[in-house]
């Protein structure tokens, strides 16, 4: 992990922003020039004392939260004014490049993957920002999504680029009240999942709920269990990288063999999120392998049972722990009006209480940023569970983007209508990677 200045760790955003105006500097050439490598500009960590619009524009889906977080630092720093505009999330995605380039772009863009944007000098680079602030200290793995490399396109290494604004965390849900009732604990160990999912069979439970969108979750967790390197290096494109390899394989086999021994509902390619999540609440499963943005629902709606939110196991218990987990992405345009205030708000976001708190409360997204301070909770239930894993996996610094983010069509070109063919019998497992590999070396040709 890269060294951050000596500057002293602070815990609230007035603090930081009481360093001295001109704090770093950084190379930023013009727009579409490629990778910012000259012209010197001076950043700021101190906010504008006169009356400034922040312009945002993100997600419609999450818009509750970037509300109430403008809403937040507009109270701390009345000054402020936070313009949030929002739209649905794939016309986001398509339009981007657009607010990008444009010469009204906004100052922060909730912008999901780089893409060409750094290669075509879009973002502005926040690596003085990181600096300055201290999100150096952060767990690497939460950055390197966005740390590019010097072609503008290979992600792990490299300046930064973005911050994430809210984690999302896939683990374990597991119906506490069926598992005690088997006379089983909480698995340790992928063998002990196995040997649960077995006995819930028997009992007549669903061994592992899951709905046609959720299966590539639990693939990657199978994958993760002894390639977990492997598959980072090939989401975030570095050179080289392949998802085809005998761990891997041996993943896909096992999501076979769990269907064949009859672990999965035999119609799970027509079950969808709300079936899942709604078979599951009800007590109909003993295990659901999804993400952390479903815990508020979960512990709304499964009034019967008790659940519990754990990191998926590895192979063998006391394995180290590792958990599939991107952010909510923000960028800062390079024609942005405003980014040493863009940067602020970042900051704030990552390391304010009331701020970290809100994106639990508001959308039951997991804080980034430094280990601590965790959020609180007045009670316990999966999403304090989800809270508490997210932070252990924090400790450990071994966060594995999604295999859906390895390129732009991955998710619905090729991911999801694979893994329908690789249940459904019609490919293998070796035939199934070979897939996923074909498509990211199109895309980064």
């Amino acid at each position: 992990m890269a060294t951050s200045p000596n500057i002293p760790r602070r815990t609230a955003l007035g603090a930081l922003l009481a360093l001295p105006a001109a704090s770093a500097l950084t190379a930023c050439g013009a727009p579409g020039s490629g990778p910012a490598t000259t012209a010197p500009r001076t950043i700021s960590t101190a906010l504008p004392g006169e009356p400034t619009t922040l312009a945002m524009r993100a997600n419609a889906d999450q818009a509750p939260l970037w509300e109430a977080l403008g809403s937040a630092f507009e109270d701390a720093y009345p000054q402020i004014t936070v313009e949030v505009v929002t739209e649905d999330f794939a016309a986001l995605q398509q339009n981007g490049p657009r607010y990008l380039a444009s010469q009204d772009a906004p100052d922060l863009l909730r912008f999901p993957s780089p893409g060409d944007a750094v290669a075509d000098g879009l973002l502005l680079p926040l690596q003085p920002y990181a600096e300055a602030y201290g999100w150096e200290d952060f767990p690497e793995t939460q950055l390197n999504q966005w740390r590019i490399a010097a072609d503008g396109h290979t992600r792990g290494d490299g300046d930064l680029y973005g911050l994430g604004v809210g984690f999302a965390l896939v683990g374990l849900y597991t119906n506490t009240t069926a598992l005690d009732g088997l006379g089983l604990s909480l698995p340790t160990s992928l063998e002990a999942m196995a040997e649960a999912m077995a006995a819930a069979k028997e009992a007549g439970l669903t061994p592992l709920v899951s709905s046609q969108a959720g299966l590539s979750n639990l693939l990657q967790n199978l994958m993760q269990a002894t390639a977990a390197e492997q598959v980072s290096d090939w989401v975030l494109g570095k050179p080289g990288a392949t998802i085809e390899g005998p761990e891997t394989e041996a993943a896909a086999a096992t999501l076979l063999d769990w269907r064949d021994r009859g672990f999965l509902a035999p119609d799970v390619l027509a079950v969808d999120d709300a079936a899942a999540l709604s078979a599951f609440t009800a007590g109909e499963g003993l295990f659901y392998i999804q993400g952390s943005w479903m815990a508020a629902a979960v512990d709304q709606s499964a009034a019967d049972i008790e659940v519990r939110f754990t990191v998926v196991p590895g192979t063998e218990p006391g394995s180290d722990l590792t958990a599939t987990s991107a952010p909510n992405s923000f960028v800062i345009p390079a024609k942005a009006e405003h980014p040493d205030l863009a940067a602020a708000f970042l900051n704030w976001a990552s390391i304010d209480p009331a701020a970290r708190e809100l994106l639990v409360a508001t959308a039951g997204l997991l804080p980034g940023g430094p280990v601590e301070p965790e959020p609180v909770f007045t009670e316990g239930g999966a999403l304090a569970d989800a809270a508490a894993a997210f932070t252990e996996v924090a400790e450990a610094d071994r966060f594995v983007d999604f295999l859906a983010n390895a390129s732009a069509g991955m998710l619905t070109g090729t991911l999801q209508p694979q893994i329908d063919l690789l249940i459904d019998g019609q490919i293998d497992p070796a035939a199934f990677l070979a897939r996923l590999q074909e498509d990211v070396e199109r895309e980064r040709a």
